[in-house]
């Protein structure tokens, strides 16, 4: 994922911050809080509005990319799940558009008419394996 400023991030809390919330009225404690990414200095480095369960308003600065605490980090992905059946799975017709996505990217012309090519040779080879030894005709040509 690209850094850009508006995007939510995951930070890990450190041993203050969570001192912070423990005296907090009406704030629970959490190792890792949704954070706003607010000023961008790199890809790996930006300042952050982290935002707490309760009344407290915790800035970081300068906040590098990483699992420790004061890191952040993007939130995992998670498919939606409207294309999932019931065990978590990918439904039948997810499946069908992936596959076709990727054959479109991935098979080129070229890759497809070496496919047929190899697939045309296995089928001839099969086929002389059914005749019996010894016969094999040649096409008859027409008149």
């Amino acid at each position: 994922m690209k850094t850009t400023i508006g995007r939510v991030v995951i930070y890990k809390t450190t041993e203050a911050d969570q001192e912070l919330m423990k005296i907090t009225p009406n704030c629970n404690v959490a190792e890792e809080l949704p954070a706003l990414i607010v000023a961008v200095h790199s890809d790996e480095c930006v300042n952050l509005k982290v935002i707490a369960d309760g009344e407290l308003d915790i800035w970081v600065t300068s906040a590098q990319k990483g699992d420790e605490p004061m890191n952040w980090d993007f939130p995992e992905l998670v498919p939606s799940a409207a294309k999932l059946d019931p065990k978590g799975f990918f439904t039948p017709e997810v499946k069908k558009e992936i596959v076709l996505e990727v054959q479109k990217s991935v098979i080129t012309p070229e890759i497809k008419a070496e496919l047929i090519g190899e697939v045309t040779e296995k089928v001839i080879d099969e086929v002389k394996k059914l005749m019996p030894t010894g016969e094999t005709k040649e096409p008859e040509k027409k008149k």
